[in-house]
């Protein structure tokens, strides 16, 4: 893939409806910088986010974001960590599996966000 990769931790939600997307709120980002990591196999969600003023739905390539679940993204990452020894992947193992989803309502999600 190549380029780089952000990660938001998101808890769905169906308060507000904007072009038939949900408002999701940010709990955490994280940036994987580049990584070798196929994201493009997720669906599309259904979700959207703010980041100040903008309202956010594609990527900085003006891909939809793709939704992974929780244990997706740790098995994702756990699989990349395998091949090689990647600094940041302990910092972001550590933050996805600190995370009870039934404090959630079983709500979270991580979005991917190319930049």
């Amino acid at each position: 893939m190549g380029y780089e990769s952000k990660l938001y931790v998101i808890q769905k939600s169906d308060l507000i409806r904007e072009n038939d997307k949900y408002w999701c709120e940010v709990i955490a980002t994280f940036n994987l910088c580049r990584v070798d990591i196929d994201f493009r196999k997720y669906p599309s969600t259904d979700s959207f986010f703010y980041e100040g003023n903008e309202t956010i739905v594609e990527d900085c390539y003006g891909d939809t974001l793709k939704e992974l679940t929780i244990q997706e993204a740790i098995a994702e990452i756990e699989n990349a960590a395998s091949k090689d020894d990647y600094r940041r992947w302990n910092p972001i193992l550590g933050l996805l599996k600190g995370f009870n989803e039934k404090e959630w309502a079983n709500d979270l999600r991580v979005l991917h966000y190319g930049h």
